[in-house]
């Protein structure tokens, strides 16, 4: 693996932009594993999430620029996603970097800086991002066609409140609308695509996607999960299309949760993936798998198979 050069410090950097709410303890660890310095690090904190040391944070990173950007509430499912992710972009974008890395505050590298960097190198000018390829029963497209006011407000959020706009929202709502054939996207003409929400893309469409900040709004907007469908559905209609790589490089297991929580259990089979990043993991379920992740990243370094 090839060293860090005084020449290196000021070029090819990666941006890591993180979303995160809760397990500050965890994201210390992850910003600690990513503190390098051919990394700027950009984080943004939900607005409703107050319980969290500032100063922590800071002290976990040494090497790597950390910028903490303007903080929205954030509601699981709702355009607000899609709205942190892009001031995040915004942000970012103001500095070159050669790739952008979406995470959230529960993901962990599974390589080193050193293989990441290296990775990227080999495999440039490539879209690294996932797709779900069937829409059945048009699953995929209900999302953007209908109107969901009430996501942004109710999210996951429990209670007698959230649970009566919920059942509105689905059982009215969404069934009038669909009696009335409505279709807000109606005038959009391009294929709508849907994936992970993560993704490692380059500087030159990371600032397209913030360009087109108009038009994902107009796509987006009182949709549902439209943060797994606006980055797939921008660069599949644009000129990036052949560039993109169905692979997000995240190992995420969706067979045994909604994701699934790594524990000490899973070290082998993290250890033995090709991907660059794994999630989630949780500081009061996932026992010591993040210390022997450490210990593995720093005692095993290996070239990437070309």
């Amino acid at each position: 693996i090839r060293k860090v050069s005084d020449e290196m410090k000021e070029i090819d950097k990666h941006a890591y932009l993180v979303m995160c709410h809760n397990n500050f303890n965890h994201l210390c660890k992850l910003l600690t594993e990513l503190d390098d310095i051919r990394n700027d690090i950009y984080i943004h904190i939900d607005k409703k999430t107050s319980e969290y040391s500032k100063s922590s944070i800071e002290k976990s990173v040494k090497k790597s620029k950390l910028c903490f950007v303007k903080r929205i509430s954030v509601e699981w499912g709702g355009y607000s996603q899609v709205r942190a992710e892009l001031i995040l972009l915004s942000e970012a974008t103001k500095t070159y970097h050669r790739y952008y890395h979406l995470l959230s505050g529960v993901d962990f590298p599974l390589k080193s800086q050193d293989y990441i960097h290296e990775f990227f190198d080999i495999n440039g000018k490539k879209e690294y991002m996932s797709f779900d390829l069937k829409d059945d029963k048009n699953k995929i497209l209900d999302r953007v066609r209908y109107y969901y006011f009430f996501q942004d407000i109710i999210g996951r959020k429990e209670g007698k409140f959230y649970t009566a706009c919920r059942i509105i929202q689905q059982r009215y709502l969404i069934d009038i609308q669909k009696k009335m054939h409505i279709n807000r996207v109606r005038n959009f003409s391009e294929k709508i695509y849907k994936g992970a929400q993560w993704f490692s893309i380059t500087h030159s469409f990371a600032c397209y996607l913030v360009k087109e900040k108009k038009e994902i709004k107009r796509l987006c907007v009182y949709g549902l999960c439209v943060d797994e469908i606006f980055v797939q559905t921008i660069a599949m209609n644009s000129m990036y299309k052949d560039r993109v790589v169905d692979n997000d490089m995240r190992y995420i297991d969706w067979k045994r949760g909604g994701p699934y929580t790594f524990t000490d259990d899973d070290f082998e089979v993290l250890t033995s993936t090709e991907r660059l990043f794994a999630r989630k993991f949780d500081e009061k379920s996932s026992g010591n798998i993040i210390g022997r992740l450490q210990e593995y990243i720093s005692d095993h370094e290996a070239h990437v198979v070309k």
